[in-house]
């Protein structure tokens, strides 16, 4: 009869990928609860905003509601973009010295960072950038182009991050919790990601400045 032997290195490498299984499966969930979350923030969002709609739209003298609603939401939309703007170029100069250091302290910062702003500060000031310029347009009844712009970059933003940084930020991850990381397959993660962020940060400096110079194209 045969017999199967199991050795030392065949368990360790089975214990290894059993933890690998869990941490994705973690990683899994954590994603999951955080779009949940800000699914949850947006829906929040929209009721603020359908109340300040409805009453204006309830309003016997639309100037005057205008006047209180529309200043409050540039001075929302504005604030809020400052911080959106400010944590993307924070985000983008961490991203791209990580793409020039090496080992796997290069990106642990990024890493780090990224857990605590995008949720806690990039995603509500995007959310909040977003919603109040859309409010303003309701109030106007009518969209520039640079405003529209403003709306494609918003939506482009979203697209970037979730298909691309992302993605790349997850592998980078997983490399870092791997027993034996691929210098070569990190680098070029870092490459990626930071060149996502940067791109990221040309869109809204263009936001920015359609805003600002507000062409008629």
């Amino acid at each position: 009869m045969a017999r199967c032997h199991v050795t030392n290195s065949d368990a360790t490498g089975v214990e290894v990928r059993d933890r690998r299984d869990h941490a994705a499966l973690q990683r899994f969930v954590q994603n999951v609860d955080e779009e949940v979350a800000v699914g949850a923030g947006v829906l929040r969002l929209v009721r603020v905003v359908g109340t300040i709609t409805n009453v204006i739209g309830m309003s016997t003298n639309t100037e005057i509601a205008i006047m209180v609603a529309y200043p409050l939401l540039v001075f929302l939309h504005v604030l809020a973009a400052m911080v959106w703007v400010g944590a993307a170029v924070v985000m983008t100069v961490v991203r791209v010295r990580a793409a020039r250091g090496s080992g796997l302290e290069a990106d642990g910062l990024a890493l780090q960072l990224n857990q605590l702003v995008k949720p806690t500060v990039a995603r509500p000031a995007m959310m909040l950038t977003v919603m109040a310029g859309l409010s303003m347009v309701a109030i106007r009844r009518h969209m520039d182009h640079w405003a529209g712009w403003g709306l494609v970059v918003s939506l482009g933003y979203v697209l970037l991050t979730l298909i691309f940084l992302s993605r790349f930020e997850r592998q980078l991850a997983a490399h870092r919790a791997g027993p034996e990381p691929d210098s070569a397959r990190q680098r070029a993660l870092r490459r990626r990601a930071a060149a996502v962020a940067l791109l990221n940060l040309l869109l809204l400096v263009s936001a920015v400045w359609a805003m600002v110079y507000k062409p008629t194209f």
